[in-house]
């Protein structure tokens, strides 16, 4: 998926404040994701986009939320894929409505907006 590079240069620039706030060296949190440290610098300086279960981690270590970090660099977020997965109807709307929203950064919105009214409307009728 097409990420810009100014959502890359603000999730690096993220993970670098919360790394430093947390006083963690990169050796350590490159470890504890099954990076390598060199890795973890390009990713603070906005240069790489990590794969899905390395922000999973990321957001683990540096105690950030998982779907902000996702949507950040316009991913879907885990929490969703898994609703997708696991519910077939869900799928299927979604389907259709990728084929009306072509841009993926847009159709990704659309997932998460819909995955949120889904979610909404489970809890408002008690049938989580």
């Amino acid at each position: 998926m097409p990420q810009s590079a100014s959502n890359r240069i603000l999730f690096g620039e993220l993970i670098n404040q919360r790394r430093n706030e947390l006083d963690l060296k990169l050796k350590h949190i490159a470890k504890f994701c099954g990076v390598s440290t060199n890795f973890i610098s390009l990713v603070e300086r906005g240069l790489k986009s990590p794969r899905d279960e390395v922000i999973s981690k990321l957001a683990e270590i540096l105690e950030l939320d998982e779907n902000s970090l996702f949507e950040m660099l316009d991913k879907i977020p885990p929490s969703i894929n898994s609703v997708i997965n696991e519910h077939d109807g869900f799928r299927e709307l979604l389907g259709e409505l990728s084929k009306k929203v072509k841009d993926e950064k847009l159709r990704n919105q659309l997932y998460v907006e819909v995955y949120d009214v889904y979610v909404d409307f489970l809890k408002r009728n008690n049938l989580e």
